[in-house]
């Protein structure tokens, strides 16, 4: 836990319209072991403010794929309570541990690329994870941190995120 807080401490940086996915300042974890943060459910309750409702508002369910690769969906609605509910399922395309590649596709939206790098997590209560998206001939980078459960139970305030709490999060009873 001293060392989640530590690294809340640090600033990220995070450009929608960024060259590179990870930045170098940013501190990776070593020797993730995916199978143990692969499993069960994941709630964002943090996003930096490049994010949105919508990206605090999003789960995360894993999936166990015949083929023994990672994979999971993520649901969320478009603006974080828009009548629109979007599902998509991520697959493993590429394993550079620390930083894992996935295919993404919804019925909603195009397919596209994400990268998700892990920078800390227990596998149990929390991870803190850093995004890219390809978006508009750019890359979209953000720090998420995700909880097992939808609220974190500290409430941290995180100068420069968003906060699950105080967006509308409107539930899926089927996702």
């Amino acid at each position: 836990a001293v060392t989640f807080l530590g690294i809340l401490t640090c600033a990220f940086a995070s450009d929608k319209q960024s060259a590179k996915c990870l930045p170098d300042e940013v501190e990776t974890m070593k020797n993730v072991q995916p199978e143990k943060f692969f499993n069960g459910i994941w709630h964002v309750t943090h996003a930096e403010r490049n994010g949105t409702d919508a990206t605090v508002c999003q789960k995360y369910k894993s999936n166990n794929e015949k083929n023994g690769k990672l994979s999971f969906d993520y649901g969320y609605y478009k603006n974080g309570n828009d009548d629109t509910f979007i599902q998509v399922h991520c697959e493993e395309t590429k394993k550079d541990n620390p930083i894992f590649s996935f295919s993404c596709n919804s019925s909603q939206e195009s397919s596209k690329n994400v990268d998700l790098t892990f920078i800390d997590t227990d596998y149990t209560q929390y991870a803190m994870l850093y995004r890219c998206d390809p978006i508009d001939g750019g890359i979209a980078n953000n720090t998420l941190i995700l909880h097992r459960k939808e609220e974190d139970e500290k409430n941290f305030e995180i100068d420069n995120f968003v906060h699950r709490r105080n967006a509308k999060c409107k539930k899926n009873s089927d996702f």
